[in-house]
């Protein structure tokens, strides 16, 4: 968009879900933790460059819904051939983003 001021970018806050349900957190582990635990290794570092990505540039994940394109529900694509993918909203209000959805396909 010409001439749109540049959003902020919001923390990113994690609620991880890959498919499987994991296992309970130990003492002293969040659910956070367990959940990305849960990716497979080859997954991990994908993940963290596209989780770097959305605390600088959240809008540039693509719309989740095709005809909604201004919406603040997002998805991105992460690994290297789009193995990945995650699906979040953005809460301008409360200046974060909250991460849904991981998808590992590969």
């Amino acid at each position: 968009m010409a001439g749109a001021a540049k959003r902020p970018a919001p923390p990113v806050r994690e609620f991880v879900h890959n498919g499987q349900v994991p296992d309970e957190p130990t003492s002293g582990q969040r659910w956070e933790d367990v959940k990305i635990d849960a990716l497979p290794v080859e997954a991990l570092a994908p993940f963290a460059e596209a989780r770097a990505a959305l605390e600088l540039a959240p809008w540039n994940g693509e719309p989740y819904h095709r005809h909604r394109p201004d919406s603040p529900m997002r998805t991105l694509a992460f690994g290297p051939h789009g193995e990945g993918d995650i699906v979040y909203p953005i809460l301008e209000d409360q200046r974060r983003v909250d991460i849904l959805v991981v998808l590992w396909l590969a």
